[in-house]
């Protein structure tokens, strides 16, 4: 009898370590927001069931937010006995673009003017730097002098040089929001000029990687992260831009500790206008009759996404864009907008061409189970051959952004 209290009692123990680690698991594996297409089954088969809520929380939800059907709570239990969580769940209609793969070339002028240093200014009573003592930081955006709107050096140079010593109000864009302050130049003692004493710049060039395009509207989105600036590594805000044609005239190979980089020429005319230069990518409008043909592809949720084999599209040589292996070996849950996967070059000739992951291909599209999953963005500086990742969809909202302002808008 003893014997089979003591079984009973290890069974019961073993049962209960069991549906705890269960209910852990699905507590932290589960997402409080998931995403569907086209209302599928939330959660089918398996140890967990979802139901939809039927209770005043999903209509107060509805009433608050203009939620419809297609926006709702399910409430998740362990074999539809033990309740786990509730999460919200958004349908979504499938997405369907052309991935590319295509080096571009890019030409971004700013929305103002990016203060990147700041010197001393000689003068009759000796060095001074009036910007810094009025508080003027590397990393402001200068986006009026005196009232009057400023989008290139030259025009700020032009600005401070008619003021004749009196003092002048700039508009400036911190990450706080626009403040005020007031300057005084100096006549700069070598060449007779007031100044202020600051670098500035109101431009910026490169090469990247269209990730994908859509024929109907023209949109297409690339990079999958922001241009910063390289002395702030701040996002530079745009005034407008020119995504044209380029070609690769060599590579210097990413090695263990050293990033490699694509090295690319200007070599046309313009395929199209950038819009947006944001935190997940670049993105405008293209003439796609300039780009390469590829078949329509489904966008993948971040859900279809897998650990495992994939490919990514990318233009690394003069032989325009080529089909590469990869290996999706992380997906991290809860990220945010970008860095969502890690990923791993197992392509004997992409090794072979660049090392690994390098500058311009960020925005090279990934390609799993026949669908778009995400795109290239950064590279491991102490492994060459990894990199991270940003999922298609985010950058799919950005292009949504895009289109309803364009648009829907519009009419």
């Amino acid at each position: 009898m003893v014997k089979f209290i003591k079984t009973v009692c290890v069974f019961l123990f073993v049962a209960a370590v069991g549906i705890f680690g269960f209910v852990a698991y699905g507590m932290t594996s589960i997402p409080d927001e998931i995403i569907v297409l086209n209302d599928r089954s939330v959660l089918t088969g398996g140890i967990f069931t979802a139901e939809r809520a039927h209770d005043e929380k999903n209509t107060q939800r509805a009433s608050i937010t203009g939620e419809n059907a297609d926006n709702y709570t399910v409430n998740i239990s362990l074999l539809n006995i033990i309740p786990i969580k509730s999460s919200h769940v958004s349908v979504s209609q499938r997405h369907y673009v052309i991935p590319s793969g295509e080096i571009f070339g890019l030409k971004l002028y700013s929305n103002g003017v990016m203060v990147v240093g700041t010197n001393d200014v000689p003068t009759e009573n000796g060095s001074v730097n009036p910007a810094k003592s009025a508080g003027l930081k590397v990393g402001d955006i200068i986006v009026s002098v005196g009232g009057t709107k400023v989008n290139s050096s030259t025009q700020v140079s032009e600005l401070f040089g008619k003021c004749s010593g009196e003092q002048v109000i700039l508009s400036v864009l911190r990450q706080d929001g626009l403040v005020e302050i007031r300057l005084t130049p100096v006549k700069c003692s070598t060449d007779n000029r007031y100044k202020v004493g600051i670098w500035i710049r109101d431009s910026a060039a490169g090469i990247g990687t269209i990730t994908y395009y859509d024929t109907n509207s023209g949109i297409f989105g690339s990079l999958g992260h922001a241009v910063c600036d390289v002395d702030t590594a701040q996002i530079i805000p745009i005034l407008n831009g020119e995504a044209v044609t380029a070609r690769i005239t060599g590579c210097y190979k990413g090695k263990n500790g050293t990033a490699g980089e694509l090295c690319g020429v200007f070599s046309g005319g313009s395929i199209g206008n950038i819009m947006i230069n944001g935190e997940n990518g670049v993105y405008g409008i293209a003439d796609t009759s300039k780009l390469e043909k590829r078949n329509v592809i489904p966008v993948a949720t971040p859900s279809e996404t897998k650990e495992g084999k994939a490919q990514i599209i990318s233009t690394v040589d003069g032989n325009g864009a080529k089909y590469y292996d990869i290996e999706i070996t992380k997906i991290y849950k809860d990220s945010g907008s970008v860095r969502n996967m890690a990923v791993k070059v197992t392509d004997p000739e992409l090794i072979g061409k660049t090392g690994g992951i390098v500058q311009g291909m960020s925005g090279s599209p990934i390609i799993q189970n026949g669908m778009l999953v995400g795109a290239v963005t950064h590279v491991f500086i102490n492994d060459s051959l990894q990199g991270y990742a940003i999922f298609a969809e985010n950058m799919l909202s950005t292009s949504d952004y895009l289109y309803d302002y364009l648009y829907k808008e519009a009419s």
